[in-house]
């Protein structure tokens, strides 16, 4: 189970705002920043009783995709976090999410997504990589 202290939960209360700072819960949640508020946000949305997934095997899932991110400038951990993040300002305080009728499935794969996007980046475009 992922356990974050008090002030890493405080900067989590402020996902639906522009206050929330990816930088700070990344320094708070010791580099677990994608972890977290992944976690964070499928838990507020109901995703885990809606949907019935197990709570420590995403947990476990969402330690694996942190792990498969290299620590490179732009496409990093930090960046994962902060889509799912800017992902659910759109839905929640933008309503979105309500316009388009979600359900927690939809709302689980969409911040999944966003979590996942860059996994594994090599930190290079794909020009470089066709003339490799």
């Amino acid at each position: 189970m992922l356990n974050l202290g008090e002030q890493s939960r405080k900067e989590l209360n402020k996902c639906d705002t522009f206050d929330f700072n990816i930088f700070r819960l990344r320094e708070l949640s010791d580099g677990r920043e994608l972890e977290a508020i992944h976690a964070y946000v499928v838990t507020k949305r109901g995703c885990f009783v809606k949907t019935k997934v197990d709570i420590n095997k995403l947990l476990n899932f969402n330690a694996a995709i942190q792990g498969g991110y290299k620590n490179i400038t732009y496409h990093n951990k930090t960046h994962a976090a902060d889509l799912c993040q800017s992902i659910n300002m759109f839905l929640t305080t933008g309503d979105l999410g309500e316009m388009m009728n979600l359900d927690a499935y939809e709302y689980l794969a969409i911040y999944t997504a966003a979590i996942c996007h860059d996994f594994e980046h090599p930190g290079v475009n794909n020009v470089f990589l066709q003339h490799v």
